[in-house]
């Protein structure tokens, strides 16, 4: 019997943190040839050189791609895009896969599909179908499902979207996030080990702390970064802090900044350009609460019992557990937030974005797939 050969493209690390029980599975499966190409933040020192996490995994990086251009402008970031089209494109030719496998939302990501597009090869998508009304992701997941062929969503109500789209619902999958595959299967460590990791000893009580840049708006996301730097800056002195540096879209620079002045300023925070699936994991077990804008904070936070404080509208339109605490993005409201949040303690609750076997369903319904080519022409489905 041939192989299925797929391609899986990762570009950053909240990617890579989703992509990881897939990327075993795929290794792992006699029927599978799975090649990994690494491009994007995970190349950069700025952000930690995450590839080196990959490799640590026990992962073959089977080409490293650098798109990125020193800037983290419009203008960048455009051309950071066109370096994936023309320069991820030629690598995808070159190993000639049955599919390529993306991931969400990243404009490099969509960058891929439409090189894939024109290469006549057909796409796995995760995670389409869900809503961010604050950030250009939406549009560019959206647009990603458009341009794919196979669709494994986090939730009914993201599936039915996806069929909304004119996708054949024959074709749209409800899995779940494999980032909640990646984190119960994570290691365990205990409190100093985990302290010694990160170089830094937790406190009585803890903050795990990410804020992405508003792609929409870049001047609201910064006020409202400084009105959670604001609130964080009345938390009391004695509560550590642990900050994950935001993405690398535009206003990245900005952002960092205002993160770097305000980590030197504030006792008992720390600041790490990234923790990986294994250490962020263990952030979430350590913790008390998470507060910010990633998606990570509605998706994975839930099932390790951690109330999330949901701040600003980046997120707006996903769907919540009821251990999120959503407000909007006001100094005032924000402190009610934690301390809310901090009075619900952690407590077990029901994750909306499934229970940790969604590596299994996507596994098996590729494998059912016997003519991937023969999805490429697509209809308009009408519901």
């Amino acid at each position: 019997m041939d192989k299925i050969r797929i391609c899986v493209v990762t570009s950053s690390r909240s990617d890579y943190g989703l992509l990881l029980e897939p990327l075993k599975a795929f290794h792992n499966d006699r029927q599978i040839d799975c090649k990994l190409i690494v491009t994007g933040t995970h190349l950069s020192a700025e952000f930690g050189n995450s590839y080196k996490q990959i490799e640590k995994d026990g992962f073959k990086i089977d080409a490293k791609i650098d798109i990125s251009e020193q800037s983290d402008s419009i203008l960048g970031t455009l051309d950071t895009m066109s370096n994936a089209i023309s320069k991820i494109g030629a690598q995808i030719f070159q190993f000639s896969p049955d599919w390529v496998l993306v991931l969400g939302d990243r404009f490099e990501t969509l960058s891929i599909v439409q090189a894939v597009l024109i290469l006549n090869i057909p796409v796995i998508h995760l995670c389409g179908g869900d809503i961010t009304e604050g950030a250009f992701d939406d549009s560019i997941r959206h647009a990603i499902t458009k341009l794919s062929h196979l669709h494994f969503a986090t939730t009914l109500e993201a599936a039915k979207r996806i069929v909304q789209m004119g996708e054949n619902p024959e074709n749209v999958i409800v899995a779940g996030s494999t980032g909640i595959d990646s984190l119960l299967a994570c290691k365990k460590m205990d409190l100093e080990t985990f302290e010694n990791s990160i170089d830094f000893k937790l406190k009585r009580k803890n903050l795990l702390v990410t804020f992405h840049p508003i792609t929409t708006d870049l001047d609201r996301g910064v006020k409202q970064l400084q009105e959670l730097l604001l609130a964080l800056k009345s938390i009391d002195s004695e509560y550590g802090i642990i900050i994950t540096k935001p993405n690398s879209d535009p206003g990245n620079t900005e952002f960092l900044h205002e993160l770097d002045q305000f980590t030197k300023q504030r006792p008992n925070t720390k600041m790490i350009a990234s923790l990986g699936t294994v250490l962020y994991a263990n952030a979430l077990m350590h913790c008390d609460v998470v507060i910010g804008n990633s998606s990570s904070g509605l998706y994975e936070a839930p099932s390790m019992e951690i109330p999330t404080v949901n701040v600003g509208d980046r997120q707006k339109g996903r769907t919540l557990a009821t251990s999120v605490v959503s407000v909007d993005a006001k100094c005032e409201t924000i402190i009610d937030g934690i301390k809310m949040a901090l009075s619900k303690g952690k407590e077990k609750t029901e994750n909306p974005y499934g229970n940790g076997n969604a590596t299994e369903i996507i596994l098996s319904n590729i494998k059912q797939i016997k003519n991937p080519k023969s999805l490429l022409k697509k209809k308009f489905y009408h519901a």
